[in-house]
């Protein structure tokens, strides 16, 4: 039987919304995982692996870096998405950036190959 495939999955954008690790047990009374950011919903799909991660500020790269690079050995992290999008080849993009940026992003993605793009609203 051949292994399952898993997609490479990046992120733009480290808010809350982008990046926050699962709440676990009675946190948010949902049960016993949420998954309620971009990162975290990856995270518990086993078709889906996180490589890369982009923030244009370095502090949001460097939490994100640290809440989740145990669990995620094969990140690497970009203040560039451009770059990151080139150099690592995501099957999924998550834009989770302010909205003005969406469309850009999502262009560019969808330019350089990028078959899933998931952008928070409003795209434009």
């Amino acid at each position: 039987m051949s292994a399952m495939k898993k997609y490479r999955v990046c992120i733009v954008g480290l808010t809350g919304i982008g990046s926050g690790r699962p709440l676990v047990d009675s946190q948010a009374g949902y049960g016993a995982v949420v998954p309620h950011s971009h990162a975290a919903a990856y995270s518990v799909l086993a078709e889906t692996e996180i490589v890369g991660a982009c923030d244009l500020r370095q502090d949001r790269l460097d939490q994100f870096e640290e809440a989740w690079s145990t669990s995620l050995p094969a990140l690497k992290c970009y203040t560039d998405y451009q770059q990151m999008v080139v150099e690592l080849k995501p099957d999924i993009l998550s834009v989770v950036t302010s909205d003005n940026c969406h469309a850009d992003i999502v262009v560019f993605a969808a330019k350089s190959g990028v078959r899933g793009i998931f952008c928070e609203k409003p795209i434009a």
